[in-house]
């Protein structure tokens, strides 16, 4: 399948980029740059405080901020930086200011990671966000986090975003690598409300979404979820997709759009996977 750089906009978000590409065909650059570049500390000490008030769980660990991604020839090559996990709610708080700004230079960037988990029973897990997480809580989204900048580099201590999202897969589903029959990076998409960028992943489990829902209970961050929904892959090709759209969060809406155009193409060109 050939990487598209079309952008498609739509009322939550707009893809970025499409494609396939597996581990050892997605390159990661590292650059410095400021972690927070933001004018106003003392605003940003006051929000942080005020969101450590309302959920004492949040945490303040280095993300990998996207710089720019790109396809070069049969690869994806990303470049990241350096954010925090505070100075990406306080941008997302303020990002509609900023754009009408022309201020874009003060946003987080920091890279999102997504994974439509599939299971061999064809069905899609989804999560019900609890109210303990940082970012829309109480929505349904897929499996997904961020790149830390420690926690997620491989062996030779470059970042590593197949990593980042094993990581989540075990954490959130209690899945380990042994049930994992493939991941692939299927694109880029854009959150149009805070401008996130979130890197799209579809796994394949060798689990029923039975079996997955058995494992979460045992992942260390199931408390970031109320319950699991499953819903049949063909779901996506019919009207009952519109049924939970509104429920889902950006991120999600975007990964089962690429999923969902990912198939498609692979059927009409009848492509095997790289």
């Amino acid at each position: 399948m050939k990487p598209s750089k079309k952008t498609l906009p739509t009322s939550n978000y707009r893809i970025l980029l499409s494609g396939c590409w597996p581990a050892d065909r997605v390159v990661v650059n590292e650059i410095g740059g400021r972690k927070e570049p933001v004018d106003e500390p003392n605003d940003l000490n006051a929000f942080w405080r005020q969101k450590i008030r309302e959920n004492p769980a949040l945490f303040n660990g280095e993300l990998a901020a996207l710089v720019e991604a790109a396809p070069r020839g049969n690869h994806l090559e990303l470049t990241l930086s350096v954010t925090t996990y505070r100075y990406l709610l306080y941008s997302n708080s303020k990002a509609e200011t900023w754009r009408r700004r022309g201020q874009h230079e003060r946003l987080s960037r920091a890279l999102g990671i997504s994974a439509v988990v599939e299971c061999t029973d064809h069905r899609l897990m989804l999560m019900h966000r609890s109210r303990a997480v940082g970012e829309y809580p109480h929505r349904l989204d897929v499996v997904g986090g961020h790149v830390d900048m420690h926690e997620h580099r491989n062996a030779s201590g470059r970042l590593d975003v197949f990593l980042a999202i094993r990581d989540e897969l075990r954490c959130e589903l209690g899945v380990d690598d042994e049930a994992i029959q493939h991941t692939y990076c299927i694109g880029l998409a854009e959150n149009l409300y805070n401008f996130k960028p979130e890197l799209i992943f579809w796994t394949r489990l060798s689990l029923t979404s039975e079996e997955v829902r058995s494992h979460a209970r045992y992942g260390s961050e199931a408390g970031e979820f109320v319950r699991l929904v499953s819903i049949p892959f063909v779901d996506l090709q019919r009207r009952a997709f519109s049924d939970f759209r509104p429920r889902l969060t950006p991120s999600a809406e975007a990964s089962l759009a690429l999923f969902r155009r990912f198939h498609r193409t692979r059927g009409a060109e009848g492509s095997s996977l790289p």
